[in-house]
């Protein structure tokens, strides 16, 4: 599971491009894996700290999901 701030242009240190996200999953599913990416309409860089935020409820949310899926086979 990833999350991706469509906003985090990948411009600054830190920061990944949207695109790199899309190329991993991608990638994950090419070899087998189950890969699942959020995307934040709207989300910067760095948003998961601050649990208030709405996307970070929202990329919580989708984790647990996506683990409760992965673990409870």
């Amino acid at each position: 599971m990833t999350d991706e701030g469509t906003m985090d242009v990948g411009k600054s240190r830190g920061q990944v491009p949207v695109e790199q996200s899309i190329e991993f999953q991608e990638r994950l599913r090419r070899v087998g894996g189950d890969a699942t990416l959020l995307k934040l309409e709207g989300a910067g860089h760095g948003f998961t700290h601050n649990f208030p935020h709405k996307y970070a409820r929202e990329t919580l949310r989708a984790a647990i999901e996506f683990f409760t899926k992965q673990l409870v086979r």
